[in-house]
C-alpha cells in the first residue's frame, strides 16, 4: 500500500491499496493523479488525487519501475526493469501505445522539460537512451559511467533556465 502524508503537520491522512511490491511514484498535475509503479504485480495503479481512490491499475512489461508524464498528461512512459523496455500508455484511456527497446535494466526516466524527448537511464548497460515523444522512435544512446539510475529530476532546460 501507499501511505499520503501531510506535509505540515507529518501525519498519515490516507492509506492506500496498490499492487503488489509498489516503488516508482509520479504525481500528474495536469490530471491530479498519482500513479505508482508496482514491481511484482507489473502494473501501475492510477491514483485520482482528490478522492484518493484507485481510478484503475494498468499493466505494463516485467518490474516496472519508473514512471515519467508528458505534461499535458496525455502520454505515460514507464521503465520495465526486467524486460529491458518502456511502455507507453495513453493517459486518457490507459491503452498501451507501445512497448520500446531500452538498455538493460532501464530505471530511471524523465520527460524532458520542452516535453520533446524522454531520457531513460538504463542501469546495467550504462547508458541513457533518448527518445523522441511525438514518434517514438529512439534518438540516440549516450554511453554513461557505471550503474546510472537516475531517479527525480536529472535533465536541465539550460535555455530556458529549467
Amino acid at each position: 500500500n501507499v501511505s499520503v502524508i501531510n506535509t505540515e503537520t507529518n501525519a498519515v491522512i490516507a492509506t492506500v491499496d496498490v499492487g503488489t511490491a509498489p516503488f516508482g511514484v509520479t504525481f500528474d498535475p495536469a490530471k491530479n493523479r498519482i500513479y505508482i509503479a508496482n514491481v511484482r504485480s507489473h502494473d501501475v495503479s492510477v491514483i485520482d488525487g482528490a478522492s484518493l481512490k484507485v481510478i484503475t491499475p494498468f499493466k505494463v512489461r516485467a518490474w516496472p519501475y519508473g514512471i515519467a508524464i508528458t505534461k499535458d498528461g496525455e502520454r505515460i512512459f514507464v521503465t520495465n526493469q526486467h524486460d529491458d523496455s518502456v511502455s507507453v500508455i495513453d493517459g486518457n484511456n490507459f491503452a498501451n501505445i507501445a512497448t520500446l527497446t531500452a538498455g538493460e535494466y532501464p530505471e530511471g526516466i524523465m520527460v524532458h522539460p520542452d516535453g520533446r524527448r524522454v531520457y531513460v537511464a538504463s542501469w546495467f548497460s550504462n547508458e541513457v537512451t533518448v527518445i523522441d515523444v511525438d514518434s517514438l522512435k529512439t534518438l540516440a544512446t549516450i554511453p554513461v559511467g557505471d550503474g546510472p539510475r537516475a531517479f527525480g529530476i536529472f535533465i536541465e532546460d539550460a535555455a530556458n533556465g529549467e
